[in-house]
């Protein structure tokens, strides 16, 4: 055998060993299908709004992202033989938003300015019920509580709320937001008689946590209108006042 064929031979065997090195060292995945399927399998090519393509046995196929419900890494090849050990699953996140129906709990903090006062600030905590189409819009109810300590009132803001995503099919969106409704005084003895109209609108972003979860913080520009009981001095007994209360908001959220 001559030099040069030696060395073409060895190049072979080097090919063959760099391919099978590479097809070993290969990511097994999960993939749990609406169904109630599971496959598992290796991951070609991933297109978020689309579809993902796998490799099962050799062969290669496609499967509509509309049909899977969650990803989960599985092991490595390499790793699955007699030297394996324990590997760590690791979720990968899924688009945003969801599809259906979600909870979600804000707490936050307002300042904002009262008459002769100068600036004022506060807690508040609400909940929202949305749902989602899947594709840009969340709608649905938010309430909660809005403490105004300047006026010795708290308000429970019960409102519509609409969210439009800048950006569909991504794992970290930011989103427009709007909320719109009334206030109860919970404060006030006519419970109710005393609130007003409130609204706030603003933008927010959100992130896919790695248990599919949803953090989200929020700032808005809120108003809120409500009375408010004061001491008259010139006719010595308590009366009503119209308030109308402006505040930036910043909430942050945690989506389930």
């Amino acid at each position: 055998m001559t030099m040069k064929n030696s060395i073409k031979l060895l190049l072979f065997f080097c090919l063959i060993s760099i391919n099978k090195l590479a097809a070993q060292n290969s990511d097994l995945y999960i993939i749990k299908m609406k169904s109630g399927l599971q496959v598992k399998c290796e991951l070609v090519k991933i297109v978020p709004d689309s579809f993902v393509m796998v490799r099962q046995y050799g062969l290669v196929s496609k499967i509509s992202i509309n049909d899977i419900l969650d990803i989960n890494y599985s092991e490595s090849i390499a790793g699955s033989g007699s030297f394996g050990g324990s590997v760590k699953k690791k979720a990968i996140r899924r688009p945003l938003p969801d599809t259906g129906w979600s909870v979600g709990l804000q707490p936050g903090f307002t300042i904002g300015s009262a008459p002769g006062w100068g600036a004022t600030s506060s807690f508040v905590f609400r909940g929202s019920f949305l749902k989602s189409d899947g594709n840009r819009w969340m709608y649905g109810i938010n309430a909660g509580f809005d403490p105004y300590d300047f006026y010795d009132e708290v308000v429970g803001a019960t409102m519509l709320e609409g969210r439009y995503f800048l950006k569909k099919k991504d794992t970290k969106p930011a989103f427009l937001v709007v909320n719109a409704g009334y206030g109860f005084n919970l404060t006030s003895p006519r419970t109710g008689a005393d609130g007003g109209f409130g609204c706030s609108f603003g933008i927010g972003k959100s992130f896919r946590l790695k248990n599919q979860n949803t953090f989200s913080y929020l700032f808005t520009y809120k108003i809120q209108q409500f009375e408010s009981e004061s001491w008259n001095w010139w006719s010595s007994f308590n009366q009503l006042q119209h308030v109308d209360t402006r505040r930036f908001e910043f909430r942050v959220e945690w989506r389930y």
